[in-house]
């Protein structure tokens, strides 16, 4: 009887191991995705806020201020956003390229 139980799980050992490893790998594959999504809806985010700064630009420029002072201030500000927003895309790449 004890030999028939070590036969019987000697070969489903490797089968439950596989079995181990694929759930093991699914779950991570499943992960990876769902960081994935949310870094890509973070790009989407990040990319909607350039929009929205450069609408926001000209309405205060044609509401607020003169423009040509306006414009001056917000293309110095708008090339240190732009900066920031460049890096935080190279920074959300770069963790894309990781999670491959």
């Amino acid at each position: 009887m004890e030999q028939m139980a070590s036969v019987l799980v000697s070969q489903f050992l490797p089968i439950a191991g596989f079995v181990l490893f694929f759930l093991i790998f699914y779950l991570n594959y499943k992960a990876i995705q769902e960081l994935k999504d949310n870094f890509g809806r973070l790009l989407e985010r990040i990319e909607k806020f350039e929009d929205h700064l450069a609408s926001f630009k000209v309405e205060v420029a044609e509401r607020y201020l003169r423009r040509d002072e306006w414009l001056a201030f917000h293309n110095k500000m708008e090339a240190s956003l732009k900066t920031e927003i460049r890096e935080l895309k190279e920074a959300v790449r770069a963790l894309f390229r990781k999670a491959d």
